[in-house]
């Protein structure tokens, strides 16, 4: 019974962060709040490195960007991500994980999950030009090597909440795939919640 009780907390939780961070990218990107909170955007802010710079590639709207908010969105959204890794494993396992690495939180999911989560997102990405462009703008433009593959993203973005925190001491990494991250997540939340009620 505690474990129920514990992950309905948690998905409060998870879910508040995701508004917030859904309300600082919309602060960033200037798409409307309401549709980055239901995810009905192409994609969230893609924060990423050459190993000297950082490029934050954005969708439309130019002339309404705040990159003031760009710290504290990857902040709270790499948070957001951390809390739903915690509350999958939870689930599926009846384990609390520790950590702030997203690539430590994946890889400590089991291979059924790890499975479903690459998948989910290869379907994602692959038939839509939307991710083939932003993955041609990201290699190309900016000589990057960025790729839409689950490991890819949570290797380069997995210290995003430590070291975006204290960005004044730190250099910090990429931060890319929150939206198709978390759609992965979420969708799989709700299948292994399906398998544990029957």
């Amino acid at each position: 019974m505690r474990q129920h009780t514990d992950a309905k907390h948690l998905k409060i939780q998870v879910e508040r962060f995701h508004k917030v961070a859904a309300l600082l990218a919309s602060k960033v990107t200037g798409e409307p709040f309401a549709d980055m909170l239901s995810m009905n955007v192409d994609t969230f802010p893609c924060i990423v490195s050459d190993g000297s710079m950082l490029s934050c590639v954005l969708a439309r709207r130019p002339h309404r960007r705040d990159y003031d908010y760009i710290t504290p969105y990857v902040v709270n959204a790499a948070f957001s991500m951390e809390l739903r890794f915690k509350l999958l494993k939870l689930l599926e396992t009846n384990e609390w994980i520790s950590g702030h690495e997203l690539i430590g939180l994946y890889n400590n999911q089991s291979d059924e999950t790890k499975d479903y989560l690459d998948k989910e997102l290869s379907s994602i990405v692959e038939n839509s030009q939307f991710h083939k462009k932003l993955h041609q703008r990201i290699n190309n433009e900016l000589k990057i090597g960025f790729a839409w593959e689950m490991e890819n993203l949570l290797t380069e973005s997995s210290k995003a909440f430590e070291d975006w925190r204290y960005l004044f001491q730190n250099k910090p990494g990429w931060f890319a795939g929150y939206k198709e991250i978390t759609l992965c997540l979420s969708k799989r939340i709700k299948n292994v919640e399906g398998i544990s009620s029957l």
